[in-house]
């Protein structure tokens, strides 16, 4: 005849222990982030320097139209004023 033995049980490696949880303390509970100040397209100091270039160039045009050139003068003109003023704004505004 034959042995019969027991089956032999598998060896189980233990659960691993729970991570034990702390309550929350006052301290320890969520607040809100502080806000961030809105990011701006142009500094103050870049918009004036542009804003006084196009009045410069606004000048110019009309000044050049009112003295008899045709409308694409005009706008040429307005177009260089613009850039020398914003150059020469940009050198004087600190």
């Amino acid at each position: 005849m034959t042995q019969h033995s027991e089956p032999q049980p598998h060896p189980t490696t233990p659960p691993a222990p729970h991570p034990q949880t702390t309550p929350p303390t006052p301290h320890a509970q969520s607040t809100p982030p502080a806000p961030t100040p809105p990011t701006t397209l142009l500094s103050q100091r870049a918009a004036i320097i542009l804003l006084l270039g196009v009045l410069a160039a606004a000048a110019a045009a009309t000044l050049t139209v009112l003295a008899g050139g045709a409308l694409a003068s005009g706008l040429l003109a307005g177009g260089g004023a613009f850039i020398a003023g914003v150059l020469f704004f940009n050198t004087i505004i600190t």
